[in-house]
């Protein structure tokens, strides 16, 4: 991908977002997540203590070997958990993404989303395709001022909306002009391309 600024400011945004969904919307999840875990903890002291008891009549291997599977048990439980709260913020941060469709911003969005593409593909003659709502925002001007910044970069680049409409979340798909190579730079794409990295850095800000 592109080592651009706008890469970064996404995945920034992506993890303020996330701090903010942990403080009101994925904080209730995250206390139900908490009390489960404490009953848990609770259960297997119980089992712990009854094992420790039977213990006297059994063999310490044996004992051992049970105790482990109730740790097992809860640490399934714990990334069963934290798998719940990380859906619900990338659910939440997928609308997100999806609101910045409505607002002044969005073309500006667009524009940078666009570029970023055409630096990833080989050809001079690149194809673009969008929602059916998004194409009112191209007209020749936009066009041009593509054309424009990638000149800036040594490359003498013809944009062409394709008639094509796509079902993404928002942002472009790229093609060269023979359709024989894209780069999906949507909304979901790029997430999709983010979500293991951005998996692990909001599972340290909220575990």
């Amino acid at each position: 991908m592109a080592n651009i600024s706008s890469e970064s400011a996404l995945v920034q945004e992506i993890l303020n977002d996330a701090e903010k969904k942990a403080k009101k919307v994925i904080r209730n999840a995250l206390k139900e997540a908490k009390k489960l875990k404490k009953r848990a903890l609770d259960e297997i002291e119980q089992k712990k203590q009854h094992t420790k008891e039977n213990a006297l009549r059994r063999a310490s291997k044996e004992t051992e070997k049970i105790i482990s599977g109730i740790e097992l048990e809860l640490k399934r439980r714990e990334l069963r958990m934290q798998e719940k709260v990380l859906d619900e913020i990338f659910i939440a941060t997928e609308q997100k993404l999806q609101s910045l469709t409505n607002t002044s911003e969005y073309p500006k969005i667009l524009k940078k989303l666009i570029l970023a593409a055409a630096k990833e593909l080989p050809s001079n003659n690149l194809l673009i395709q969008l929602r059916e709502e998004d194409k009112k925002l191209i007209d020749k001007n936009f066009l041009m001022e593509l054309t424009e910044a990638m000149s800036q970069e040594d490359r003498k680049i013809i944009f062409q909306v394709d008639n094509l409409s796509v079902l993404i979340n928002g942002g472009a798909i790229l093609l060269t002009s023979d359709k024989r190579i894209c780069f999906d730079n949507s909304f979901a794409a790029r997430l999709y391309r983010q979500r293991r990295s951005l998996r692990q850095q909001i599972a340290k800000i909220l575990f």
